[in-house]
């Protein structure tokens, strides 16, 4: 792995800190909205997590290990693939602009090489949106 290799992507979500975090740590709403199953028996520094589910008619299940756990703020874990040692660390920092307006950036180091990069740029970029549309269909509205 080559962790001088990084990705840093965001996006503006129309909701507040705590929806946005409610989200990253809902084994349910992230099985929904990404299509896979997602668990995590406590969301806290030192737990696993799993995800699974079909990718290309094959089955997977990725594993990962939180690392860094500040509710309402940043949310860190190291991400393994299956049948893999290597991690990758994923870092999803929320920041709050205004009451119901706030910015999810998430940091990734740690690639085999810069295509396994652009691949996660690409995904990434797509997972953010998801995460977006699901939080602002689900959180409540404060805004006139």
């Amino acid at each position: 792995m080559d962790y001088s290799l990084k990705v840093r992507k965001n996006i503006k979500i129309n909701a507040n800190a705590c929806d946005i975090w409610k989200t990253l740590t809902s084994n349910e709403k992230l099985s929904d909205f990404f299509k896979m199953s997602v668990k995590c028996k406590s969301w806290k520094k030192g737990e696993a997590i799993s995800f699974s589910g079909l990718k290309n008619n094959s089955e997977f299940t990725d594993k990962a290990i939180i690392t860094e756990f500040q509710p309402s703020e940043r949310l860190t874990y190291a991400y393994y693939k299956s049948g893999s040692n290597d991690y990758t660390e994923l870092s999803f920092l929320i920041k709050q602009n205004e009451k119901d307006i706030s910015e999810l950036i998430l940091n990734g180091k740690g690639f085999l090489d810069t295509n396994d990069k652009v691949h996660a740029e690409n995904a990434w970029k797509e997972m953010l949106k998801i995460l977006k549309n699901g939080i602002e269909k689900n959180a409540p509205q404060h805004r006139v």
